[in-house]
């Protein structure tokens, strides 16, 4: 039988959502912005080098789903993100106003051998994900793509389960694919949810929003953890990570799919292929996959099937 617990307020501000359901228990906690007092902690779990974070940074937000008879979690959270972003370390980004600034300057900063900080502005990250234990001692993630193991705890970051460092299954190449024909039929859905991570305006630059949303069904789960950034008159960037388990079939109850798709491209590039270049035409991140769809494979950089079975 279902369970569902009705997305409700509980003290400290935080709000908890969730529904156990087919040997699944899934949960979402979201909270408010991060406490300034807790800023300096964060970036040190992240990383020491860490210079700034993203201005809204849901540090208390996430999406839980538990296998209970494996006792292996999917979790997703603004901390393991940022590391990601931080081991990913992509180059930064140069707006055309800040290119015109430099050389307008250049011997001026030359001549007071200015410090010219360099990192990922726009928080791109990889994450796809943590995979852990829920029923041990807590224990360093791995970020990146793959991740394995689960988060480690910070000043003010939500109540979660006993993340574990054991062994955790991998997740494995396959030629599997969501049932997306399952998704569109007309089923009731048992518990949505949409659980910010973190957002900033690049210093008013544009926009990047990492967010998870989860839609249960009576015969199966799906997540959709989307990284979308735009670069006002520079770059339309979308990552998106779908995550799938149909839950009715007891052989397919313990196997999770998973299609990481990344896309990206330049204005100039996207004008060159037909697609519009004014931000309106990318106002959000469902109008944005719109546009990369209608002309792909303009822009496509990455897709990957992968599987998890839980034992």
């Amino acid at each position: 039988m279902d369970t569902v617990v009705p997305v409700a307020a509980v003290p400290k501000a935080l709000v908890h959502g969730g529904i156990t359901t087919h040997g699944w228990k899934i949960t979402t906690v979201k909270g408010p912005i991060i406490a300034d007092r807790d800023l300096d902690d964060y970036r040190q779990q992240i990383g020491t080098d860490v210079i700034t974070l993203p201005e809204m940074l849901f540090n208390r937000s996430r999406l839980t789903l538990l296998h209970e008879a494996s006792g292996v979690a999917l979790d997703f959270n603004a901390l393991d993100a940022l590391r990601g972003w931080q081991e990913e370390g992509l180059p930064p980004l140069q707006v055309s106003v800040a290119q015109e600034w430099r050389r307008a300057r250049e011997h001026e900063i030359k001549q007071q051998q200015a410090v010219q900080l360099q990192y990922d502005w726009t928080y791109t990250t990889p994450y796809c994900g943590t995979v852990c234990r829920a029923d041990a001692q807590q224990a360093k993630p791995t970020t990146g793509a793959d991740a394995g193991a689960g988060p480690q705890g910070v000043a003010g970051a939500s109540p979660a389960p006993e993340m574990s460092g054991g062994s955790v299954p991998a997740w494995h190449d396959t030629t599997d694919q969501i049932d997306r024909g399952l998704l569109m039929e007309r089923d009731p859905i048992l518990f949505y949810d949409e659980v910010p991570l973190y957002e900033s305006d690049l210093d008013d630059n544009g926009v990047c929003q990492l967010t998870a949303k989860l839609r249960v069904m009576p015969k199966c789960w799906f997540v959709l953890l989307r990284l979308w950034i735009r670069v006002d008159g520079s770059l339309v960037r979308l990552r998106e990570t779908r995550l799938f388990c149909r839950h009715d079939m007891p052989e397919r109850a313990h196997v999770v799919l998973r299609e990481v798709k990344h896309v990206e491209g330049g204005l100039k590039e996207l004008r060159a292929a037909g697609a519009p270049d004014d931000a309106a035409a990318y106002a959000d991140a469902d109008s944005a996959a719109a546009v990369f769809q209608a002309v792909a494979p303009i822009g496509h950089k990455k897709l990957q099937l992968s599987k998890l079975e839980l034992r």
